[in-house]
């Protein structure tokens, strides 16, 4: 039987290890835009055309970008594993840091989704609501979020999954953060 949107809701430790999981090892390794005309940004002038990789427009502009011809090129795995924002532990995979009145991430350092106007389209108010008010997502991220939820519910409902022995993960650098060396998970179907 798949779990309602309802019973789904409930899951909030669920909903902690999926943010937790899209923070420490994430989809992408960052987004990208570009500049269509000359842009004025914190003193620095970035001309038209440049290819940008933003993490946190509310943040600094470190001295390597201050050279107008140069991207600026914060990444996703870096930002999202950044000791300076997620505390010393940032290396280390905590469901905890999302749980219900820990303190919110500095806004625009989680971006699982993209972040800004151009974040994860196709998503509803309604489809947040019916994941219920998780801690630092925005309405772009509920139908995913949602998507994910109704997944792993359902596949834990009915099956036991674990990773080979000894198996670690060897990231392949690519558009999308994906595994070099595959995914070997053991399933039993549970009694």
């Amino acid at each position: 039987m798949v779990p309602s949107i309802h019973e789904v809701s409930k899951l909030k430790y669920l909903h902690q290890i999926i943010k937790e999981t899209l923070r420490f090892n994430g989809p992408g390794f960052g987004t990208f835009r570009y500049t269509p005309v000359d842009v004025q940004w914190s003193g620095l002038t970035i001309p038209k055309n440049t290819t940008l990789a933003l993490w946190n427009p509310q943040g600094t502009v470190s001295p390597a970008t201050r050279q107008a011809s140069m991207a600026l090129t914060m990444l996703q795995l870096l930002v999202h594993r950044d000791p300076t924002i997620w505390g010393p532990d940032a290396d280390s995979f905590d469901p905890d840091r999302w749980a219900s009145g820990a303190p919110p991430p500095i806004p625009g350092s989680f971006f699982p989704f993209a972040y800004g106007t151009r974040k994860c389209l196709g998503m509803s108010r309604q489809s947040r609501n019916v994941t219920g008010d998780i801690q630092g997502v925005s309405a772009g991220q509920g139908l995913a979020m949602l998507e994910m939820s109704l997944t792993l519910a359902t596949l834990f409902q009915r099956y036991n999954m674990e990773f080979e022995a000894g198996f670690e993960m060897e990231y392949l650098s690519s558009f999308t953060l994906c595994s070099k060396n595959g995914l070997p998970v053991r399933v039993k179907v549970r009694n």
